[in-house]
């Protein structure tokens, strides 16, 4: 008797052990992915997570930036996301999260300007800070994604695209900061 004791004893605490040792998957609900999903840091004005840009090319549009940045305070930053940033549901509100999060613009003046891209998903998005709202709506901002950035990458040219509608943006905000 005090032995089939012993053994259910034993078998218990190895049961109990074992229920300790198992694994569950830790990854969060769908819905919950953009909030937890990791915010990659910056790597300048160009951060191109698919490798769509060439050195040369990621070279060019940063001068680009740069330069509009000298001349105005506006600042424009670009990036290229894939599924190791984000899901095709999660696009926008990650790339939103990536503006806020980088801080592009300047604070006072909210004039910041993310396009984010994913060749992957068959996305772009362009989020303008509320100061930049003030001068450029939704609706030109839309207008020259259309005109400017979709022909180009329809042809698979995402640096042309993305060239001519960054050159667009930074005419319009020109003409009509100059107006004011």
């Amino acid at each position: 008797m005090k032995r089939k004791y012993h053994i259910i004893i034993l078998l218990a605490t190895c049961l109990q052990y074992s229920a300790c040792g198992q694994v569950t998957s830790s990854s969060p609900p769908a819905q919950d992915s953009v909030r937890t999903s990791t915010i990659v840091e910056p790597e300048g004005y160009i951060n191109d997570f698919e490798s769509l840009f060439s050195e040369v090319e990621a070279v060019e549009l940063d001068s680009l930036i740069v330069d509009f940045q000298q001349r105005t305070t506006n600042q424009i930053a670009i990036a290229t996301l894939g599924p190791s940033q984000c899901s095709k549901e999660d696009f926008e509100d990650y790339s939103l999260r990536l503006a806020n999060t980088w801080g592009v613009g300047q604070k006072e003046k909210n004039n910041g300007i993310l396009i984010a891209i994913s060749k992957a998903f068959r996305q772009i998005r362009i989020h303008n800070g509320k100061g930049i709202e003030t001068i450029l709506s939704g609706e030109e901002t839309r207008q020259i994604v259309d005109d400017y950035f979709i022909p180009e990458f329809k042809e698979g040219n995402y640096f042309e695209g993305t060239k001519k509608g960054l050159l667009a943006l930074i005419k319009r905000l020109e003409e009509k900061q100059n107006k004011q």
